[in-house]
C-alpha cells in the first residue's frame, strides 16, 4: 500500500477529500494488489481529472488541483503556448523561458556576444 501511495502522490488527499475513508477502505480490502491498484487510481482519475480542464501541452501539477505546461511551453491565460527562443539560447531550468547560453548576454531579447 505505501508504494501504491507513492504512485498516486500528494492527490491521494484529494481523494480522500473527495470519497468517504469508507469507500477508500473497502477499495484497499478488495483482493489482490492489482485490484487496489485500479480501484485507487479510478478514484483518483474520477476527482483530479474530472474537476480540471487540461489544455493541450499541459499535464495534472504535483498536487492533482490544476495543470502546469509541458517543457519548453509556457502559461498564458487559459493555454500553454510554445516558447519562442532568439538564437543562441535554451530553455530556462524551468522549461517555461528561456536563458542565452555560456559566452551570449541578453540584449533586446536577442543573445549576443
Amino acid at each position: 500500500m505505501k508504494h501504491l501511495l507513492t504512485l498516486v502522490g500528494a492527490s491521494f488527499r484529494n481523494v480522500v477529500q473527495e470519497r468517504t475513508l469508507l469507500d477508500v477502505i473497502r477499495c484497499k480490502t478488495a483482493g489482490n494488489s492489482g485490484v487496489i491498484t485500479g480501484c485507487l487510481l479510478a478514484l483518483f482519475s474520477s476527482v483530479s481529472e474530472a474537476q480540471i480542464s487540461i489544455p493541450d501541452n499541459a499535464q495534472l501539477n504535483a498536487f492533482g488541483n490544476g495543470w502546469v505546461c509541458s517543457r519548453g511551453y509556457r502559461q498564458s491565460g487559459n493555454e500553454c503556448v510554445r516558447v519562442t527562443m532568439p538564437d543562441n539560447a535554451q530553455l530556462n531550468a524551468f522549461g517555461n523561458g528561456w536563458v542565452c547560453r555560456n559566452g551570449f548576454k541578453n540584449v533586446g531579447g536577442a543573445c549576443k556576444k
